[in-house]
């Protein structure tokens, strides 16, 4: 290896160390504000104002307290994305930023974490207004329901169908055919991928639901990658659905949920008895109710990223012994061109990231963990 892939490998590992602290400084500002806001009495002068003004009407004044304090804990936070997003950047690349560009990429996420954020806590609020006892477990099946529907839009979107074409190449197809069969699977339709962009980006997707499953390979990867670096590759993806993975981890998530839910509510009971903190259906306890929520979630982070995680290095396990280990290596190398060295990651991995990178996967495959 080179001393300027060298450099490159230490600016990012050094980048990586950086943004898991600002994630946790992050955290701790989040909480810290939250806290400021209950104890200050700003949170209640608001609340307050807003009944006075549309006396007491529950719908506008949940909604623009809700707006209104999502909306500044987003402003608190923006010096850590400038950081983040600038200093960071260019200590990795040694290339800046530009101030416009991520002004407008800003307020774009800003925006959508309003949206997002307030309706989700407004229904939160509904399920407390009008379920107070079983709330917890209606938003966990909620939220088990969105969580069902956003891991299958992926698999139903993908490039239009003027786009793809049948792979007619008979040495992958036979090996497509003997992998799927080794994972337990049924032959699927294999197409290539030939719009725009497929020669620059190198995908190999398992897309579809039920008879309608295929294979879609862009002429990126056709091009780059051999015949046992695809089928490797394929190998990764037919073990997730032997395992049927997603769905063991949508059903862990909906548990992961549901126990979380369950946290709060007992939690808020406890504040309320030892701290007089108003209930968690009263829009007073909003700061100590999300910062409560925040707390949980982050707690259970660890168990379904490593959930996750492991499942992802027992496919690269199952692809290894089914189309080889060194294909399986030399596959992970060319995806990973470009990106950092080979390293295990750390343990604040679990809370930042439900999936290994392609450079820890490496790492477990070389030391044969």
């Amino acid at each position: 290896m080179s001393s300027d892939e060298n450099t490159a490998d230490t600016r990012a590992q050094a980048a990586d160390t950086a943004r898991a602290r600002v994630f946790l400084l992050r955290a701790a500002a989040s909480f810290v504000a939250l806290v400021a806001y209950q104890l200050s009495g700003a949170s209640a002068h608001l609340i307050a104002g807003l009944g006075a003004r549309f006396s007491g009407s529950w719908f506008p004044v949940h909604a623009i307290y809700i707006v209104i304090s999502l909306f500044g804990l987003g402003v608190l936070m923006l010096p850590f994305s400038l950081y983040e997003d600038f200093i960071l950047e260019a200590r990795e690349t040694g290339e800046e930023t530009d101030f416009e560009e991520w002004t407008i990429e800003i307020l774009k996420v800003i925006g959508m974490d309003l949206l997002a954020g307030s309706a989700f806590f407004l229904a939160i609020y509904g399920l407390l207004e009008w379920l107070p006892r079983a709330w917890w477990i209606v938003a966990a099946a909620i939220y088990g329901v969105i969580n069902c529907v956003t891991t299958i839009l992926p698999m139903l979107q993908g490039p239009a169908e003027d786009e793809l074409a049948e792979l007619r190449e008979p040495v992958l197809r036979e090996r497509f055919s003997a992998i799927l069969k080794q994972c337990g699977q049924r032959d699927f339709e294999v197409l290539r991928w030939q719009g725009e962009g497929s020669n620059q980006q190198s995908m190999l997707a398992l897309q579809g639901i039920g008879k309608r499953r295929r294979i879609v390979i862009s002429e990126a990867m056709l091009r780059d990658f051999t015949a046992d670096e695809i089928a490797a590759l394929l190998a990764h993806e037919a073990s997730h659905l032997r395992s049927f993975d997603t769905m063991r981890l949508n059903i862990l998530s909906f548990i992961a949920a549901l126990l979380g839910f369950a946290a709060t509510n007992a939690l808020m009971k406890i504040f309320g008895a030892w701290f007089d903190c108003p209930p968690s259906g009263d829009l007073a306890a909003f700061p100590i109710f999300t910062g409560t929520l925040l707390a949980v979630s982050f707690a259970g982070l660890p168990l379904l990223n490593a959930f996750s995680r492991r499942r992802e290095y027992v496919a690269d396990i199952v692809a290894a012994r089914i189309a080889g280990e060194i294909p399986l290596r030399e596959a992970l190398e060319k995806l990973n061109d470009g990106g950092p060295a080979a390293t295990p990651g750390t343990v604040l991995d679990l809370f930042l990231e439900s999936h290994p990178g392609l450079h820890q996967r490496l790492w477990r495959l070389n030391n044969k963990r």
